[in-house]
């Protein structure tokens, strides 16, 4: 048997012993191609005006680490196949603008192009405060809160226009939207490479710099790995609906403690207490966190 129909047998034999479960099966979509086209026209310029104002940093700074931010934000999409498999998403197929497939998912351009923007400013943004403990706990309490908040809401018009969807028995799914757990998890995602990247900067020196560039979906992956396991393990099999709500309920307790892990790393510390002050009988204890 010549190497080419061996191959189409051993296919078929496979396929033969290894049915696609149902739960694996990907519902097919069709892209509304207006929607995609102003969505891919918006996600573009944010990333552009992203990668500007990143270089307009390092410029100022004279420092290549604000552009390397929105670099490693920008390879931080490739990640985008391993969430919407494991998560039970996906983006419409049908008449898609695909920039790349992986794991038999499509990911289209303006997708690719929003994790630019998203993890891009966020880096700009928090990166430089991080590192020089600019906020308290609480603060960055409430900052987490607001990227939960706005990963959930930014995602409500491309579900509602067709663009992205969730399938399968999800739980904790208000109006069908971006399922709660994933929304929590988003929080530990932008924490774990942003606290990284701040506390690690300094070391960086020289050419190693770029490496900043790596260590950004690195930690995003990370975050997502260590929070979504549980859910990611029941959504793709056939457990129960009662497991894969508990699944999904550990995933949003661990995306609450690797917050509460990362957070001293980057929070302002506890402010000295003079000797002798009223009401304190020393100095507060410090955080041993560099």
């Amino acid at each position: 048997m010549t190497e080419a129909p061996l191959a189409q047998a051993l296919l078929t034999q496979a396929q033969a012993n290894q049915p696609m479960p149902d739960y694996m099966l990907l519902p097919w979509l069709e892209m509304p191609q207006a929607a995609q086209t102003w969505f891919l026209y918006i996600a573009a310029a944010l990333a552009a005006l992203t990668l500007l104002a990143g270089l307009w940093r390092s410029i100022a700074e004279q420092s290549p680490a604000p552009f390397y931010y929105c670099v490693g934000g920008a390879l931080t999409c490739f990640l985008e196949g391993i969430f919407t498999r494991l998560l039970d998403a996906t983006h419409a197929q049908g008449g898609q603008q695909i920039a790349f497939e992986s794991l038999g998912q499509l990911v289209p351009w303006h997708a690719v192009l929003s994790y630019t923007f998203y993890f891009g400013v966020a880096y700009l943004t928090l990166v430089p405060a991080f590192r020089e403990r600019r906020y308290g706990a609480g603060k960055i309490w409430l900052i987490l809160v607001s990227i939960a908040v706005s990963a959930w809401i930014y995602e409500v018009p491309m579900i509602h226009l067709g663009l992205w969807s969730y399938y399968g028995e999800q739980p904790f799914q208000p109006y069908g939207m971006q399922p709660i757990y994933w929304s929590f998890a988003s929080m530990a995602m932008l924490i774990v490479p942003t606290a990284l990247i701040a506390r690690y900067e300094a070391m960086l020196e020289g050419w190693r710099k770029i490496l900043i560039v790596p260590l950004a979906p690195i930690g995003a992956m990370a975050a997502a790995a260590g929070t979504c396991w549980p859910i990611w393990a029941a959504l793709n099999s056939p457990a129960s609906a009662e497991l894969k709500t508990f699944a999904a309920a550990l995933t949003i307790a661990f995306s609450l403690f690797v917050a509460w892990l990362a957070i001293p790393l980057v929070a302002r510390r506890t402010a000295e207490v003079p000797q002798g002050t009223a009401g304190s009988p020393g100095l507060a204890p410090a955080l041993p966190y560099p």
